[in-house]
Parts: structure tokens; C-alpha cells; sequence
């Protein structure tokens, strides 16, 4: 796997506030926002197309079915906006990668639309690109 699609493996993108400037949230994941449960379709960005697979739980964790093994995130809803903050310690540069990832949640509560993803590798500073791709709800 090249360093691009390890990235945006995770993607989802994928969420816990980790030491990046602007990222943060509370626990607002859950049943109560009608998102617990498994998500699956696109994440894209400007380096990589990746597909997600990822299962919602009430507690706001993310528990991503093809990210790396040492994954970290959670997810915050308000109202229609989703972040997903996450985190991953990646062994071939040797070094954490903190993000997170921007979407929105359909009215409906089955697709959610990615819009943005920022994310911050201490070798190359902050990025902050455009993401598109859907995914849905199970």
C-alpha cells in the first residue's frame, strides 16, 4: 500500500480530539442521532479513491473494517454536520497522523456526503483538501 492510500484508508474519513488546530468535538455520536450502525461506499480526495466500511456505534466510536490496525476515531453529529476525528500510528514513516474528516448527513439519516478532510503528518505539517464520495447506511 502506498503512502496516499494508507492515509486515505482510514478515511473516513474517521473520529476523539487529537492535537490538531481545529479539530475537536464532543461525544455527539450515537443512537440518539440515528447514525449507530454500518456505513459503506466512496471517500475521496485529490491524491486517492478508497472505499469505506466502517460501523457507527452509540458511543461515537468507529471501528473502520479496512483501516490500519492501529485506527483511532470517533464522530460527532450537529445537526446535519458529521466530523469524523481520527488518529493512526503509520510503522512506514513512523510518525501519528491526526485528522479529521467533514461531511454532512442526509435529512433522511442514511447517506452521509463527504466534503472536506484535513489531516496533520509532523514530517509534512497540515493539509486541509476538498473530499467528495457518499456513503450509506446499511
Amino acid at each position: 500500500m502506498n503512502k496516499w492510500t494508507r492515509r486515505m484508508v482510514w478515511a473516513a474519513a474517521i473520529i476523539s480530539v487529537f492535537a490538531l488546530s481545529g479539530c475537536g468535538g464532543d461525544d455527539g455520536g450515537g443512537d440518539s442521532n440515528g447514525i449507530a450502525g454500518r456505513w459503506v461506499g466512496d471517500f475521496n480526495n485529490k491524491e486517492a479513491s478508497h472505499s469505506f466500511d466502517a460501523t457507527f456505534s452509540g458511543s461515537g466510536n468507529v471501528d473502520l473494517q479496512n483501516g490500519p490496525d492501529n485506527w483511532n476515531a470517533t464522530i460527532t453529529v450537529s445537526g446535519s454536520e458529521i466530523q469524523i476525528n481520527y488518529s493512526y500510528y503509520d510503522d512506514e514513516y513512523d510518525e501519528t497522523e491526526t485528522g479529521t474528516i467533514y461531511g454532512t448527513l442526509s435529512s433522511d439519516k442514511k447517506t452521509i456526503t463527504f466534503s472536506r478532510v484535513t489531516f496533520c503528518r509532523p514530517s509534512e505539517g497540515n493539509h486541509d483538501w476538498d473530499a467528495w464520495g457518499t456513503i450509506q447506511k446499511q
